[in-house]
């Protein structure tokens, strides 16, 4: 596994490192993020354009339950982020590529495939819809929707996982999501069952 480490302000510094264990990690802190590779992952189809973030919560306990899932490539799942309770940000691919976090499913417009042409971002959460989101963790995902936003202007949605997982009913996440703080990003909210 390797690790690089991104401070907010964009300097880039370099931990080596074979394999990290759970007594080696530390969340990176608020809006700090840590790249860590990811093996569940591949290139997106040739021409394709970024235009959808996928919202998820993690059903975890920690920031590095799910570093450790995402890590191998037995668990063949991933997100592009991941962000903790504490806003800490861990970036797991590149996001030109395709990560493996929406399953079967079908977006708004009638696509099938979303992770072909969306962005995952994963939030630590119980997913029992016991658990508030953080102000913290609330505050880095608006910077990350922010930067993913400037970087990709051909975004036209922001979805949860719920919408577009298919068949209806197969997810629920993110359970109990704040969506009305996101309408100021001027993109179409998608969440809940299709209806």
């Amino acid at each position: 596994m390797r690790l690089l480490v991104v401070v907010a302000a964009g300097a880039l510094a370099a931990v080596s490192c074979g394999s990290v264990a759970q007594q080696q990690w530390k969340d990176p802190g608020f809006n700090q993020v840590v790249w860590v590779d990811t093996p569940n992952q591949n290139k997106r189809p040739p021409g394709t354009v970024v235009d959808t973030i996928v919202l998820h919560h993690t059903a975890g306990v920690s920031l590095w339950s799910t570093v450790s899932w995402f890590a191998t490539d037995k668990s063949q799942v991933s997100a592009h982020f991941c962000v903790g309770r504490d806003g800490s940000i861990v970036q797991f691919l590149s996001t030109y590529d395709r990560a493996w976090h929406a399953g079967v499913s079908l977006d708004a417009f009638g696509r099938k495939g979303v992770n072909d042409f969306s962005v995952g971002i994963e939030i630590v959460n119980k997913g029992d819809g016991t658990e508030e989101y953080p102000a913290a963790q609330l505050r880095a995902l608006d910077n990350l929707f922010a930067v993913l936003l400037r970087r990709f202007p051909t975004v036209k949605q922001i979805t949860s996982h719920e919408f577009i997982a298919e068949p209806q009913g197969r997810k629920n996440d993110p359970i109990k999501f704040p969506w009305e703080r996101l309408k100021h990003f001027g993109v179409s909210l998608y969440f809940g069952l299709k209806r």
